[in-house]
């Protein structure tokens, strides 16, 4: 009442297909505070309360995923309905549409055309001999090369017989086999993170139909995060190649990852319980203090073994680009790792059981981080003499 209308740059819109408006904008724009006024009103807020809400950044925004999560969804199980063969691609493509149409702002105008002189400059520079480098150029470590080629074959062979890294992407199969911070891995890793993220957020949604927004985000952070994707790589290609991965890392990362690879129990496949077991094991052992010799984080709170995840993530993200962006077949190659047959097999005896222990799980372990937290409040009001909420 009275304090006009939000900025234009806070403000979401949603742009339809309609005709060119008056300011000559393409389409019809659906403000989301006004759209976010159709939900059912809360008798008992008020007036101010209500319009807060309604034109807060946080609901637009929640709004728009909503839209974005129903869009893929449907579309999956259309895809499914029709007996297509790639419900994955088909929902992300739903999804990313209707986000490059309606949610990313217009296109800027084409570029002017080049001057008639930068071709002959193009043209010129074309000519010119490259620069050459003063001193001796250093010998190419072939003992490192030929343990990456070795290391690579050894990649492709745990990966299946069906992919052809070689011949797909040689340069990045041997750029995947090693951890390193250049862009090149960090890009792959980017990519497969990414991937895994939509990947596994929609296998959760069909196999958990009962579970809440809260509940299927705490099963992905399980399934998602580096210490469970460290343990996934060294489950499907073997301890041996687990180290080759991380041997440029130092000293105290291979100490660490070491000590947990040792640890890793190779024999069976994890079911989603399993999963939830370890992780709440290894949250109550990270809370341990852990012996000197082998400290699992550094200065700044970085753990060690994060690299095992990183690698984890290059190697979808190598796939990903091998298969030239085909998301069904690259999560056809992963996704035994997160969901085992044989897991699958024993929980189907008792499905109903199986996941509803998993809920009753994930919420003991959403009731312990609420008493986590509330214990660090107490801690930080009691160091900084702050009262109690």
């Amino acid at each position: 009442e009275g304090q006009g209308e939000p900025a234009e740059s806070t403000r979401c819109c949603v742009r339809g297909d309609g005709p060119p408006s008056a300011n000559g904008t393409t389409g019809q724009e659906i403000r989301l505070p006004e759209l976010a006024l159709c939900r059912p009103f809360e008798v008992s807020a008020t007036l101010p309360e209500m319009r807060k809400a309604a034109c807060s950044l946080k609901d637009q925004a929640n709004l728009v995923e909503s839209l974005l999560g129903g869009l893929a969804e449907t579309a999956r199980q259309q895809a499914l309905k029709d007996g297509q063969a790639d419900p994955l691609r088909r929902a992300l493509e739903a999804a990313s549409h209707f986000f490059t149409a309606a949610v990313l702002p217009p296109r800027p105008p084409a570029a002017p055309p080049p001057p008639p002189w930068a071709e002959q400059l193009r043209r010129l520079n074309e000519k010119m001999p490259p620069p050459q480098r003063r001193g001796r150029q250093p010998p190419p470590d072939r003992q490192l090369q030929q343990q990456l080629q070795e290391q690579a074959a050894a990649l492709c062979c745990g990966l299946g017989s069906e992919l052809d890294l070689h011949a797909a992407c040689p340069a990045l199969l041997l750029e995947a086999c090693r951890w390193n911070e250049r862009d090149t891995f960090q890009r792959l890793e980017f990519e497969g993170d990414a991937f895994l993220q939509a990947a596994v957020s929609l296998e959760l949604v069909a196999r958990y139909p009962e579970c809440d927004e809260g509940e299927l985000t705490h099963l992905r952070s399980c399934l998602v995060k580096n210490l469970h994707l460290s343990r996934l790589l060294t489950r499907r290609f073997g301890a041996a190649l687990a180290r080759e991965f991380v041997r440029d890392a130092s000293e105290a990362h291979r100490r660490a990852i070491e000590s947990f690879v040792a640890g890793v129990d190779t024999t069976s496949g994890l079911s989603m319980l399993e999963v939830l077991t370890l992780t709440r094991e290894a949250a109550a052992a990270d809370a341990a203090p852990p012996p000197a010799s082998a400290p699992r984080h550094d200065r700044r709170g970085h753990d060690y073994r994060k690299p095992l995840g990183d690698q984890y993530e290059a190697i979808v993200g190598l796939v990903l680009t091998a298969l030239h962006g085909d998301v069904d077949r690259t999560w056809a190659v992963f996704r035994r790792d997160f969901f085992p047959p044989e897991a699958e097999a024993a929980e189907a005896a008792d499905a109903a059981e199986a996941r509803e222990e998993v809920r009753r799980e994930v919420r003991r372990q959403q009731q312990q981080q609420r008493e986590q937290a509330a214990k660090a409040e107490v801690c930080l009001q009691r160091l900084f003499f702050l009262p109690p909420a």
